[in-house]
């Protein structure tokens, strides 16, 4: 073991054969194929490195990348970089193994295979945090978006470290001083950007919301609404779900003061701006929906030519999602109507349709991307919502071996459990958000 209790990457022997090291991986690392364009340095990397990296190129990627094109421009970054880093190879040797554990293609001791490639990772990228290179920055960030998704699918709260460390990154790559006005944000690929953005918004749904505040990026950004092929979602969605998110928030910490006491010290907002700003909210979703359909949606202009048809209909139904989660966000988290109401169920059953119209294709498709709507529309469900919620979270689950599947499924039956549907909706919510704190949907 070398120093610091780091998990050793050691070279080939002379011979041509790598002696296998202590953990034991499946037996059918033969079968799976090398990337398309293979690189000579894989073949300097230990039987079990090159087995993660391989599984996470062919299979992980799947977990949390939409389309062959997303795949194919992540992949450009990542494999060359992964083979001369080692927090970022040890990341995806982290997740890796963390999607083959969940599958049961591990054996020997897993946890601690674990455990030791995300300490590893860590470790050797603790020094880089801070650095101002910008192509020493989109590394970091590129490790620590991997180590956060690992821990996400592992169901460990320490995903919040990971997204605070990527929030650090960035903002010293937005950094500007006295001698030097130029932002090395440029340097950051596009597809590290689009999951900061897309994670920091899912987290501020979570009951815990963002314990920091969101990123502040002082540099200007295009005022032009894109389609983001890497999150799934029209370019400005993550900013509407933060603004949902700190409602929400707000919501809760002035019923919280008002149960307590009768001042509201640890409000913002009256209930009467509160009432106003969820109005607008629903005026601004249902805007959104009429607007981002498939003949309006701009694109890069690459995507045109990699994208079918198909691909492009199936993005469009994730975007809805997305707008419908916001919604039930606002009705639920915000106004505080019944589960029970028409609205709500409305909703539901909107996004319900979303998941069902998407193809069933076993290869990349933007149905993973259906995690977190799926699982709020089955906090608000009732009758054969639910059976439908279930039924398409299963599906995507076999589809790519999604490890936390199972548990965002027993959370889900324990609601339904606990309420049969009668229950008024503040009941559900704050069930939820009590038993569940700091859990995220991905």
């Amino acid at each position: 073991m070398s120093e610091a209790g780091e998990v050793p990457i050691p070279q080939s022997s002379t011979d041509g054969e790598s002696s296998r090291d202590e953990y034991s991986i499946p037996e059918e690392t033969n079968q799976i194929p090398m990337i398309s364009r293979p690189l000579g340095h894989m073949a300097l990397l230990p039987p079990t490195a090159k087995y993660l990296l391989q599984y996470y190129l062919l299979q992980t990627t799947r977990l949390t990348v939409p389309s062959d094109y997303a795949r194919d421009e992540i992949c450009r970054f990542v494999v060359p970089m992964a083979l001369e880093n080692r927090p970022l190879l040890f990341a995806i040797m982290t997740f890796a193994a963390v999607h083959l554990h969940s599958n049961g293609m591990l054996s020997g001791e897993p946890e601690r295979l674990i455990d030791k490639l995300h300490q590893s990772s860590i470790q050797s990228l603790q020094p880089t945090l801070h650095d101002r290179d910008p192509a020493a920055q989109a590394l970091s960030l590129a490790a620590t978006r991997t180590l956060c998704q690992a821990m996400i699918y592992r169901g460990t709260s320490s995903w919040r470290v990971h997204l605070d460390n990527a929030r650090s990154i960035l903002q010293h790559a937005h950094f500007r001083n006295g001698t030097n006005q130029n932002c090395s944000c440029s340097a950051i690929h596009g597809f590290l950007s689009s999951w900061y953005d897309n994670t920091e918004a899912l987290a501020a749904l979570t009951p815990l919301g963002l314990r920091h505040g969101q990123l502040e990026v002082k540099c200007p950004r295009s005022a032009d609404v894109q389609f983001d092929v890497f999150g799934g979602t029209a370019s400005d969605l993550p900013g509407l779900l933060r603004e949902v998110g700190a409602m929400v928030k707000e919501k809760r910490s002035r019923h919280r003061s008002q149960s307590v006491s009768t001042g509201s010290a640890n409000s913002i907002l009256s209930d009467s701006d509160i009432d106003l700003e969820a109005e607008a909210l629903v005026r601004e979703v249902r805007r959104r929906l009429e607007r981002d359909t498939v003949s309006s949606l701009v694109c890069d202009r690459h995507l045109p030519a990699a994208l079918s048809g198909d691909d492009v209909q199936d993005y469009v139904l994730s975007n809805a999602g997305y707008l419908y989660t916001a919604l039930l966000y606002i009705y639920c988290g915000i106004q505080a109507l019944p589960i029970s109401s028409p609205e709500v169920q409305d909703v539901v059953n909107g996004l319900v349709w979303c998941s069902q119209s998407m193809r069933r294709s076993a290869g990349f498709s933007p149905r993973v991307l259906l995690v977190t709507p799926l699982f709020t529309a089955g906090l608000c469900a009732m009758g054969t919502a639910r059976a439908d919620v279930k039924a398409a979270l299963e599906d995507i689950g076999q589809l790519v071996g999604m490890p936390h599947i199972p548990t965002t499924l027993s959370i889900l039956e324990e609601v339904w459990a606990t309420f049969d549907g009668n229950a008024v909706n503040e009941d559900v919510w704050s069930y939820f958000e009590r038993t569940t704190s700091d859990f995220i949907t991905y």
